[in-house]
């Protein structure tokens, strides 16, 4: 019994280190990132912009998404693998430009998205940069370990660009 305490014991002296160490070099890591991705995409830009426009429709094209419920034409609340997260468009302009941002201060993130849009050979170039804040020393730490800042937007453009039959 008293080996079992002492393996215990050391157990969670090793998560408390452990827990302690994750949010330090958190804490070192910086809470804003902004990072940029681009391809092309095998369609028109009206049709790139109307497919990214129409939120309650992405369930049909992105990975991950397992909801959206439309609140209006500029608000919009997305269930994914990481739970809701409600969205609103802060700029609007058909066919080469959306901006949107998480619509709420209590998620442990924030962040905008700029999507441009311009005809390029084979269809339409599409850049989607992100601004991010991550609030959290833990969360930033755990992000770097095991989620890259530019892996949403890379999902969402190979999701996007498979969509119009783009490998």
């Amino acid at each position: 019994m008293r080996m079992m305490l002492m393996i215990v014991g050391g157990l969670v002296a090793v998560m408390v280190v452990a827990g302690a160490a994750l949010y330090l070099w958190g804490a070192t890591l910086p809470e804003s990132h902004t990072v940029t991705v681009s391809e092309t995409v095998p369609a028109a830009p009206e049709q790139v912009y109307d497919r990214i426009r129409k939120a309650g429709e992405h369930t049909k094209w992105r990975s991950g998404l397992k909801s959206v419920q439309v609140v209006d034409a500029e608000r919009w609340v997305e269930d994914n693998d990481g739970g809701k997260m409600p969205l609103r468009v802060l700029e609007a302009a058909a066919p080469s430009k959306l901006v949107v941002k998480i619509d709420t201060e209590e998620l442990p993130f924030e962040g905008v998205w700029t999507y441009l849009l311009r005809p390029d050979t084979g269809g339409t170039r599409v850049e989607i940069t992100e601004q991010g804040r991550v609030k959290s020393a833990v969360f930033r730490a755990m992000g770097r370990l095991f989620f890259p800042p530019d892996q949403t937007a890379k999902t969402y453009l190979a999701d996007l660009k498979r969509s119009f039959g783009g490998r």
